[in-house]
């Protein structure tokens, strides 16, 4: 598969939420739909041909959606622009995301081009929501609405073919485990972890960071003995 493949089917999720006035629904309520995916598609293609697509991975770690700071402008899930600029080695910005943070200390813990050849890095939503100067998330949205980013997820997941999914917050293991029995999911669910926002604080970050290496090393070829502790 190539990238163009699964940005396709991002694209055509985009339609949807357009579809039924749904974009405009959200909008007259104050809500803007994230779409930096969409205005950063060159450099998020070239992150999954470069990182994902030649392994297929079967695995995935699944946040809720992007926020306005990280993925919201960077288009990759749970990446900030400037990780994903360090990924690419190129400038794709300098915005930081607290979350986005975290989440990359724990992918240079078994370096890039490892996690991402063992694992799919999604989000529930494709897109994420604003209101105001707020993120808002798949699930405060209208049932409608939520049932067509629900699909979108469950189409991606056959996409990909992925077997096994570690969810990124209880709120996204009750979402998976819904749909699988719906009918609508086939992968096998683990226990999930705590959202990265509620990782990056200080007081939990270590701790935290030890969790995420031993819930996802099991995925990753990974040769080393123990955990080794981050030094950013």
């Amino acid at each position: 598969m190539a990238s163009a493949t699964l940005l396709d089917h991002f694209e055509a999720q985009y339609a949807a939420l357009q579809q039924a006035g749904f974009e405009a629904r959200l909008k007259s309520s104050g809500i803007e739909i994230l779409t930096g995916l969409r205005a950063n598609k060159a450099k998020v293609a070239k992150f999954y041909d470069r990182y994902v697509f030649p392994h297929q991975p079967e695995s995935a770690l699944c946040g809720i959606n992007p926020g306005r700071l990280g993925a919201g402008k960077s288009g990759v899930p749970l990446v900030d622009c400037a990780f994903l600029s360090e990924l690419l080695g190129e400038n794709v910005g300098n915005d930081v995301e607290r979350s986005a943070r975290f989440f990359r200390d724990v992918v240079n813990h078994f370096g890039a081009e490892k996690f991402y050849s063992a694992i799919h890095v999604t989000n529930v939503s494709v897109y994420g929501f604003r209101k105001g100067r707020r993120n808002l998330n798949y699930y405060d949205l209208d049932d409608d609405i939520v049932d067509v980013i629900l699909k979108g997820f469950a189409g991606e997941m056959e996409l990909m073919d992925i077997r096994e999914i570690v969810p990124c917050s209880q709120q996204v293991h009750a979402t998976l485990t819904n749909l699988q029995a719906r009918g609508l999911l086939r992968a096998k669910i683990h226990p999930p972890l705590r959202h990265p926002n509620w990782c990056a604080f200080k007081k939990n970050r270590s701790a935290s960071l030890e969790q995420y290496v031993n819930a996802l090393q099991r995925f990753v070829s990974y040769s080393s003995v123990g955990f080794l502790p981050c030094n950013t």
